[in-house]
């Protein structure tokens, strides 16, 4: 008889051991998130962009004999994949050369962006990996007192010159941000300084976002027509962090001559107070060890957040 009131006390102190394991692990145990399994997940945000102008062509030919589109646009495809780009501001691109470079890169790539002329003609189109980006919303304007004109023209621009921009999702983060690519006049120093101020302008108004700014604007950092950035306290070029290792080795455009020594004309400019730059490269690489990819270098730079803070 004892033995068995003993055994009974031994199963009872079991089971109340058992519950005590149960209640405690319960108590412990992290609620469960409801959000935890819906969207993607969330990661440190990092943007691969390039600044890229890949030399307009004519279809009728007329371009360099010995680096052609028919070549080069192979190499443009390749540096784009080797250099895990996300997202690249080009420039130059006559709509069949857009059409052709998309046909190489695939449906991993897409791309924004409206003629400057109402016909089919050269453009500043983003491009931007659909694996990493996602296109929100956006438009092409033209860089003139009447910025949604098609085809206008002011100060003296000798021809009609524009930027596409737009509102952006990097997927892995879920990060929203704000993409600007332009090309400025070739001739006139006033029209680049005020197509500039235009397009600050624009800039501004999303300054809530982290803001990147892709362009060739045909003049040297030192001229007087880009104060409407350098006189802005809120945005810098992406050479700065890197001036003592650049040295004078900073030419982007080479005319299909090569060469390092100069000035950049061919930039990425970002949000200081939203942004970080890890590296900044200007790409001297050569297609097939002969064909350079365009009479400019493109220029790359990565991205993350200060602080890694997702603006979205």
């Amino acid at each position: 008889m004892k033995n068995i009131r003993k055994k009974r006390r031994t199963l009872f102190s079991l089971v109340l051991l058992l519950i005590s394991i149960i209640g405690l692990s319960s108590c412990t145990q992290k609620p469960e998130d409801p959000d935890d399994n819906k969207g993607p997940i969330r990661t440190e945000f990092q943007l691969k962009s390039m600044s890229f102008n890949m030399k307009f062509e004519n279809m009728s030919g007329g371009g360099d004999p010995i680096h052609t589109w028919a070549i080069r646009k192979n190499g443009i495809a390749e540096a784009l994949k080797n250099y895990d780009v996300d997202i690249v501001g080009s420039q130059e691109l006559q709509c069949w050369q857009h059409d052709e470079l998309m046909g190489i890169l695939g449906d991993a790539w897409a791309s924004v962006g409206l003629p400057r002329f109402q016909k089919n003609s050269e453009r500043c189109s983003i491009l931007y990996n659909t694996k990493t980006i996602q296109y929100l919303e956006g438009e092409t304007l033209w860089l003139s007192e009447t910025p949604e004109v098609v085809g206008s023209k002011s100060w003296n621009s000798a021809q009609p010159r524009i930027t596409t921009y737009g509102k952006f999702l990097h997927i892995p983060s879920q990060t929203e941000f704000y993409f600007f690519n332009t090309h400025l006049d070739h001739k006139s120093s006033e029209a680049r300084k005020n197509q500039l101020a235009l397009l600050v302008s624009y800039m501004q108004k999303y300054k809530e976002y982290p803001v990147i700014l892709t362009g060739d604007f045909n003049m040297y950092l030192s001229d007087e027509g880009f104060s409407a950035l350098t006189n802005c306290s809120d945005y810098d070029n992406t050479f700065s962090p890197f001036l003592q290792e650049f040295g004078n080795e900073m030419k982007t455009s080479h005319g299909f001559s090569g060469g390092t020594s100069g000035s950049p004309i061919d930039f990425l400019f970002y949000s200081l107070e939203k942004l970080l730059v890890e590296s900044t490269t200007i790409i001297h690489d050569v297609y097939q060890g002969r064909y350079y990819l365009s009479d400019h270098y493109p220029v790359y730079s990565i991205f993350t957040l200060k602080e890694n803070k997702n603006i979205s």
